[in-house]
């Protein structure tokens, strides 16, 4: 006669870690520059959203319709930075995981450092030159961070945030389900505090013209700064 032995595979109480960069403080931080990149661009650099596309998008088709070139190049710049930005966070990406550098969302964060820095140095002649950085830092921040705890969200716009904030709260208050409660939560905050920021940054431009860009190093160094306090948790 075999005899049959169960054995138990031990489980760990530990639970697995968070990434820091999805963490709510974190996200805030993140959307406070989103929004002051959004009217810094438009009130320092020739009314140019460099955030959000879809605005530069019937923009530029506005203007090919009335046959301004000139003014349809102006707006398939950020369109095209941003797109760039996107690209250019996938290769940062690659290039820290094969080489084994600093973990890449680091590299992202000094990279957006440097270039604010330098969008605050470009002279307003060169508006078109100052909305072609921002459109790179704002695709690298979408790209590299997109998480808000367990679930998607925007620091650089907020279109997808709203339609996500209110399905999470017809759950909530329709289909009675109270975990959307939170979510719902988190994302009208996270929308509020971009509006804030906007506030922010438009009044800050109004005082301090093309360097108002330059407090948003500020975040970007807190963000650093928690990244490498828990880089054990990064994704």
């Amino acid at each position: 006669m075999i005899e049959k032995t169960n054995k138990t595979v031990p489980i760990s109480a530990e639970k697995p870690a968070v990434d820091a960069s999805e963490a709510l403080l974190f996200s805030i931080l993140l959307t406070i520059i989103g929004g002051f990149f959004e009217t810094y661009s438009y009130v320092a650099r020739d009314h140019v959203f460099a955030n959000g596309q879809t605005g530069n998008m019937a923009r530029l088709g506005m203007n090919l319709a009335a046959g301004d070139f000139g003014g349809a190049f102006k707006y398939l710049i950020p369109i095209v930075c941003f797109a760039l930005g996107v690209y250019f966070a996938e290769m940062v990406k690659t290039y820290c995981e094969r080489h084994n550098l600093l973990h890449w969302k680091q590299a992202i964060l000094l990279i957006e450092i440097l270039l604010t820095v330098v969008t605050a140095l470009v002279p307003n002649e060169y508006n078109t030159a100052a909305n072609v950085l921002i459109g790179v830092l704002c695709g690298l921040q979408m790209e590299a961070f997109r998480r808000l705890k367990t679930y998607a969200y925007n620091s650089t716009m907020c279109t997808g945030n709203l339609r996500s904030a209110t399905e999470a709260f017809y759950r909530f208050f329709a289909l009675r389900q109270p975990s959307e409660g939170s979510k719902a939560t988190h994302y009208y905050g996270i929308i509020a505090i971009f509006i804030l920021s906007a506030a922010l940054g438009s009044i800050t431009t109004e005082h301090f013209g093309n360097y108002a860009i330059l407090f948003c190093v500020i975040p970007l160094c807190a963000c650093l700064w928690i990244l490498a306090q828990n880089r054990d948790t990064l994704r």
